[in-house]
Formats: structure tokens, C-alpha cells, sequence
């Protein structure tokens, strides 16, 4: 009887301290837009998902001139408008979604073309001094996911 109580206890302190979590920094869903032809500007998503708090400030992409952190808010005239911010905040255990109509990557000074099917490696910095390179593929934009920028 006191095994299993023991083990139960043991079963309830992983499941509080958030088993699920990774224990590592992770990165999925990432993409970059392909932008629209003429367009000089792109923007990428991804969903970040971290064991320990901390903070994406910058992010680096190949062939890219500047890569901004973006979000879109509503000014006073209720018209839905992007703005660089500093940075995305990661809770211990969280995640943080970039995604179309929110939180982005604003890609400017494309120094490369963009075309549909190839990768761009990506370094995301992080207030810790934490940095994760990875591979972001270019998937072409859907009807009525346009993006503009005000």
C-alpha cells in the first residue's frame, strides 16, 4: 500500500511539474510566405516552445537585408496595423505561435529571391544569449492570405 502511494505521489509531482514540456528549445510549423510578385517584403511563422523562460529578440535569415519582430494591432481608427516590437516573451513550459494576422517575422531588403520549395537558414537570437539556427522552407502564399503593411 505504501508503494503505491508512493508512486501516485511521484505519478502527481511530474504531472505538476509539466512533464509534457520539452526539455530542450523546439521550433515547428516554420515557414516563410512567399511574397506576392513585385513585392519586396515577406513574412515567416513558426511556434517557439521552451523548458525555461526567456525572450526572442532578433532573428537572422539568409538572403535577408532585416529581419524584424512583428505584431499586428488596431490603432484608434480600429484599422489593423503591424509594428516592430523587442521582442516575444517564452514562459518556462510555454510557447510562443507566430502566425499569419499575429505575431511575425517581417522579412525586408530580400537580397535573394524568394521561390517556392527552397529553405533559408534562420538564426533565432534569444535575450540569454541562446541561439537556434534552423531551416525555414518558402511555401507559396494562399488565396486570401494576403499580408500588407501600414
Amino acid at each position: 500500500m505504501r508503494k503505491l502511494a508512493i508512486v501516485t505521489i511521484a505519478m502527481l509531482a511530474a504531472a505538476a511539474c509539466g512533464e509534457n514540456a520539452p526539455s530542450e528549445l523546439t521550433v515547428t510549423d516554420g515557414y516563410i510566405r512567399l511574397p506576392s510578385p513585385g513585392a519586396s517584403m515577406a513574412a515567416a511563422y513558426l511556434t517557439l516552445e521552451g523548458p525555461e523562460a526567456d525572450r526572442l529578440i532578433a532573428a537572422e535569415i539568409e538572403g535577408v537585408g532585416t529581419t524584424e519582430l512583428h505584431t499586428v494591432l488596431m490603432d484608434e481608427d480600429g484599422v489593423m496595423r503591424m509594428r516592430p516590437v523587442e521582442g516575444y516573451d517564452l514562459a518556462a513550459g510555454g510557447s510562443v505561435v507566430l502566425e499569419p494576422g499575429g505575431n511575425h517575422l517581417m522579412l525586408m531588403e530580400i537580397n535573394e529571391p524568394l521561390e517556392a520549395g527552397q529553405t533559408r537558414t534562420t538564426t533565432l537570437r534569444f535575450e540569454s544569449g541562446a541561439e537556434t539556427v534552423i531551416e525555414l522552407g518558402v511555401k507559396e502564399q494562399r488565396r486570401g492570405g494576403g499580408h500588407s503593411h501600414h
